[in-house]
């Protein structure tokens, strides 16, 4: 499925165009993975998703599996830093 997303630009912002095919797909993707969180939510933005299923070819399945909010809920990969990288006898 070769679906390509347009960009425009509106005030300085970018804002993608996308089809209704692609924004279904989008939107299956949101119901799969449920109810988010504030925090999660800033994770599954339109542009996110669609970058996603962008790189499974628009497969819903994996877009959505690759997506793994759980693996930043464990993790916590938005506190990470590059201080962690650079000293991480810190952080023992």
């Amino acid at each position: 499925m070769n679906m390509n997303l347009n960009k425009t630009t509106s005030k300085g912002h970018e804002q993608m165009l996308i089809s209704q095919e692609q924004q279904a797909k989008i939107n299956e993707v949101r119901r799969l993975i449920g109810p988010l969180s504030d925090k999660e939510s800033v994770y599954c933005s339109d542009g996110s998703i669609s970058r996603y299923l962008s790189s499974k070819n628009w497969n819903v399945k994996k877009a959505t599996q690759t997506l793994k909010l759980k693996w930043r809920e464990e993790y916590k990969s938005e506190q990470i830093s590059w201080v962690c990288y650079c000293f991480p006898s810190l952080f023992l």
